[in-house]
């Protein structure tokens, strides 16, 4: 029983370095891996901001360009609304009240341009993010 303790204890004695590099190489595999999964998620981070800066700029630019067609169709409109009452001026009494009416009613209708008001309300990138 002795001479299998000893040799127990010598193959214990000769497996401890290979053991010890056993143990360093899974705790070095570790750490590697471990820094992989920290470069994936800062990878994933950056993309993350880049795709929100991007879809930022995109709904910044489509929201302005939406309010300018907006201020260009109500200018548009009241610029037509304009003309119709200078031309109804030069109607008679009756025809011009009625069309009057109905002009004041269409400007009602569109609502008051505020160029100002509409840049003031659009959003930046910047402000998006």
């Amino acid at each position: 029983m002795a001479s299998i303790a000893k040799k127990i204890v010598l193959e214990l004695e000769e497996a401890a370095p290979k053991i010890a590099l056993q143990i360093e190489e899974a705790e070095r595999k570790a750490a590697e891996q471990q820094r992989k999964w920290e470069q994936e998620r800062e990878q994933d981070r950056i993309a993350a901001e880049r795709a929100k800066r991007e879809k930022a700029q995109v709904d910044s630019r489509n929201d302005l360009l939406t309010a300018i067609a907006v201020w260009d169709e109500t200018r548009r409109i009241h610029a037509y609304l304009d003309s119709v009452e200078k031309e109804a001026n030069q109607l008679d009494e009756n025809e011009r009240a009625i069309l009057i009416h109905r002009i004041i009613e269409a400007r009602e209708l569109i609502g008051k341009l505020d160029a100002l008001e509409i840049l003031k309300s659009w959003k930046t990138p910047a402000e998006r993010i």
